[in-house]
């Protein structure tokens, strides 16, 4: 229980992301040919969304996809294709959240590393407890919500894809809103926390 003598540090101001994440330039989401879209669904995969979205996008001519596999994630089988490139288990994510377009995550940590990165964030819950922090942005309109992993929304997702030359301004409104909410500074907060109290 809470006491007086108790103080406690919670909300998006001490999110912990590496420090990479602070060092970041906003860009604007812009209408072209050819879109580079990131699917990012954490350290491991077991209930297959990659593979799902996969299936969804891998018609559409105007989208090249990176998918991102974490290291406790199986190796996804489809047919090759060089528009579907596969990373395994990078050592950082910033590099390929500020290169791509879009970018489709689960609601886990890769969820906050994509909308700090100012980036349009497209979200699939994958575990129950991942509807706090989406339903919290998504109120915020700094996402769009895709259903979870065993329902995803396949029409709203191919309707988005079929019509991103006019989803310039929602995108940018929903990029901005995010790159707002969450500076990336959490560690550095936390740290002086820690060696305020250690030295106290």
């Amino acid at each position: 229980k809470k006491n007086k003598h108790t103080k406690i540090y919670q909300g998006l101001k001490y999110l912990y992301l590496d420090k990479s994440y602070i060092k970041k330039n906003y860009e604007k989401f812009k209408s072209k040919k050819n879109y580079k879209v990131l699917i990012c669904s954490g350290g491991s995969d077991y209930k297959n969304m990659a593979l799902k979205i996969i299936n969804i996008l891998k018609n559409l001519r105007n989208v090249s996809l990176t998918i991102v596999r974490g290291a406790g994630a199986k190796n996804i089988k489809h047919k090759k294709s060089e528009r579907i490139k596969l990373v395994k288990n990078p050592k950082s994510l910033k590099k390929y959240f500020q290169e791509s377009d879009i970018n489709i995550v689960s609601g886990g940590i890769s969820m906050f590393e994509s909308i700090s990165c100012g980036k349009p964030t497209l979200v699939i819950k994958i575990y129950n407890h991942q509807k706090y922090a989406i339903n919290y942005f998504a109120k915020k309109k700094s996402i769009i919500y895709l259903g979870n992993v065993n329902n995803i929304y396949n029409s709203r997702l191919k309707s988005i894809f079929l019509n991103l030359g006019n989803l310039k301004n929602k995108f940018n409104k929903i990029s901005k809103t995010g790159y707002k909410i969450i500076d990336a500074k959490g560690s550095i907060r936390i740290n002086k926390i820690i060696n305020t109290t250690i030295n106290a």
